[in-house]
């Protein structure tokens, strides 16, 4: 509402959505509806989405493997001690931690699942994740150090920004480009026009047959190029 009672209607060619950017104004007045993180917007956004590469998604899958191979190790290893164990319940061994009276073949491949877990726990490569990340990043000021990818004019060297996924250089198998004219610079470039069946041409690979006459004007007497009439 203006100081003279005059209200200003507000529709949509007064809105600006996230991202925009005001120029060349000293302030504006303005009214700030759908915000917040229970907005639908917000609602939706689930956040960047994880950038992981080849190299990382096949680590992955492989210490998954190798978790199932160690798990299904542990577990043959306790089903084998618990028959063990049962078979020879009835007989005082002196290494058995336990007598023969209160022997449990359960209980004791129970304890034994655990005990082969952490003796053969070595099989899943946990440092290489470390190792992985270290090398990582002296990779990243290998590139930021490359003199070949150095812009002289602005005095700007490589920035290398992503971390996780400089290993995917040199991978590169598909590049596919899109059809805004970033690389053909599309041009619309006037060839011929048709005027009742006939064809005014408008190329240098086509000779004229007659010149301008100044009194008459263009003459349209041209030589018959080879366009399709349409």
């Amino acid at each position: 509402q203006r100081q003279d009672g005059t209200r200003i209607p507000v529709d949509r060619s007064h809105l600006l959505l996230r991202g925009c950017v005001l120029r060349n104004t000293d302030y504006i007045v303005g009214i700030v509806a759908y915000a917040g993180h229970e907005t639908k917007a917000m609602l939706n956004n689930s956040g960047p989405r994880a950038k992981r590469s080849k190299l990382e998604r096949d680590i992955n899958a492989e210490i998954v493997s190798q978790v199932i191979i160690l798990f299904a190790l542990c577990f043959f290893g306790a089903v084998a001690s618990g028959i063990w164990t049962g078979k020879r319940i009835d007989r005082d061994i002196i290494y058995f931690p336990f007598s023969s009276e209160s022997a449990n073949p359960a209980l004791e491949g129970f304890i034994r699942f655990w005990t082969f877990v952490i003796i053969l726990q070595v099989i899943i490569p946990v440092s290489l994740y470390v190792s992985l990340e270290i090398v990582k990043l002296a990779q990243t000021f290998f590139i930021n150090w490359d003199l070949e990818m150095y812009y002289e004019p602005q005095d700007r060297p490589f920035q290398c920004r992503a971390l996780n996924i400089t290993e995917d250089l040199g991978q590169i198998k598909y590049i596919f480009s899109d059809k805004t004219g970033t690389l053909t610079e599309n041009e619309m470039i006037f060839k011929c026009c048709t005027i009742v069946g006939k064809n005014y041409p408008h190329s240098l690979e086509v000779e004229l047959s007659s010149v301008v006459d100044p009194q008459k004007g263009l003459n349209t007497e041209t030589e018959e190029p080879d366009y399709p009439n349409p």
